[in-house]
This record gives C-alpha cells, sequence and structure tokens, in this order.
C-alpha cells in the first residue's frame, strides 16, 4: 500500500499534527518550532532495578 506524502519515513511516537485553522501564521509556525524540539533527551538506556 502506498502512504501519502509526508507520512512515510516517520517513527512510530513522531506527532501527527492537523493544521484546522489558518488565521494565524505566526501561531502555527511557534507550534511547528516547538514539536521540531528534542522531547526525550534525558532518557537513559542503562537498565535499573526498582526494590
Amino acid at each position: 500500500m502506498k502512504q501519502p506524502p509526508g507520512i512515510a519515513g516517520r517513527d512510530e511516537y513522531d506527532a501527527l499534527v492537523v493544521r484546522t485553522d489558518y488565521s494565524d501564521e505566526a501561531a502555527w509556525q511557534a507550534m511547528v518550532a516547538e514539536l521540531a524540539q528534542p522531547w526525550a533527551t534525558r532518557v537513559s538506556t542503562t537498565p535499573r532495578s526498582i526494590s
């Protein structure tokens, strides 16, 4: 099955954001910039035991 343009190559945890309001371009650009920021930079890959 063919994927729609812009969806191919995305990770399973990437956000899908649908723009429904076109009245404030500055707000949309701010949202796009915020979504482009890394969100899990402090995740530890070392397994830990919880007791």
